[in-house]
């Protein structure tokens, strides 16, 4: 897609073709829509409060109670998703089209960073060379002016270090923007085995899947059966 025309809005795109007239997002609209619910779910959720199961047909009445709420859960899911269909459609194809402004702007944004990153270090390699001949060339008058002290009998002066001025950092501009450099340490992980066991986590869902494969002993865990209900509706 041509971006000049995108921005100006001269592209008729099926991916990015709007209605005319945007959807309104309305919760009391949609209420409505659910309405139907509202007795039947009030009264499951006191039915379930006020049930006492002590014996097989109370035990029996709450699986019906308990059935019956997974049903009607699974409708009004259904419903949700319905009613949020149009309104996904609409978010998707915003996202999508902002992201031919943000996507550019992203990687220019990226590309200068890693162009002024490599000129700082190119200007910075620089400076440590001119330190470095500087101060080899100081230890070498020194040598000199040492050895010309020793043969006449007197102390030599000693050269002050040359200082090589710092790199500058921090750039501005007459509309107000900047960059700075910061400097930090990284951690890249090379060999995972290898890292020190106080600086790996657990992982639940991890150590659940290997139970559910068989596993029955595990260093640091308790590996035990438990009971619980669920509704088949």
């Amino acid at each position: 897609m041509d971006f000049e025309a995108a921005v100006n809005g001269k592209v008729v795109d099926a991916e990015y073709d709007a209605p005319a007239v945007a959807p309104q997002l309305s919760l009391e609209a949609v209420k409505p829509r659910f309405l139907e619910y509202k007795k039947e779910v009030a009264r499951i959720a006191d039915e379930a409060r006020a049930l006492e199961i002590v014996d097989d047909q109370t035990r029996t009445l709450a699986v019906e109670i308990g059935t019956g709420a997974k049903k009607i859960a699974r409708k009004i899911e259904a419903r949700r998703k319905e009613v949020l269909e149009d309104a996904q459609a609409f978010i998707s194809k915003v996202n999508g089209f902002c992201k031919l402004f943000t996507g550019p702007l992203g990687e220019a944004e990226l590309t200068l960073k890693q162009k002024l990153s490599q000129y700082s270090a190119k200007i910075e390699a620089a400076r440590r060379e001119a330190e470095k001949k500087a101060a080899e060339e100081r230890r070498r008058l020194q040598a000199e002016m040492d050895k010309a002290a020793k043969a006449t009998g007197i102390e030599a002066p000693v050269i002050p270090p040359v200082v090589v001025p710092e790199t500058k950092t921090t750039v501005r501009t007459e509309t107000g923007g900047s960059s700075y450099e910061v400097k930090r340490w990284v951690c890249r992980v090379v060999d995972p085995a290898a890292v020190p066991r106080e600086y790996c986590e657990p992982v639940k869902k991890l150590l659940d899947n290997a139970v559910q494969m068989g596993v029955r002993s595990l260093p640091g865990c308790i590996i035990e059966e438990i009971t619980e209900t669920r509704f088949r509706s």
